[in-house]
């Protein structure tokens, strides 16, 4: 088998109490550094979700997001 990588996780709040970038490596790209941010938090009947999301790996830098999720309307049911 392959080598073991390490699972280190590491989680940014901001001073809300909210994750802002959660830092990991995606094994599946062969140990790529990245970075997942959340923004523009919204409360949703009583649950705060971030309607903006993006996964960045190191290698590509913050322009070049490899998902980014962007949601207009929010709809708990």
């Amino acid at each position: 088998m392959g080598e073991c990588l390490p699972r280190e996780q590491v989680f940014c709040f901001g001073p809300d109490g909210l994750v802002r970038r959660h830092d990991f490596t995606i094994d599946l790209l062969g140990g790529v550094p990245s970075q997942l941010l959340a923004t523009d938090y919204r409360d949703v009947d009583g649950i705060i979700i971030p309607a903006t999301r993006g996964a960045y790996a190191e290698e590509l830098g913050p322009d070049q997001p490899m998902v980014a999720i962007d949601m207009g309307e929010i709809t708990i049911r």
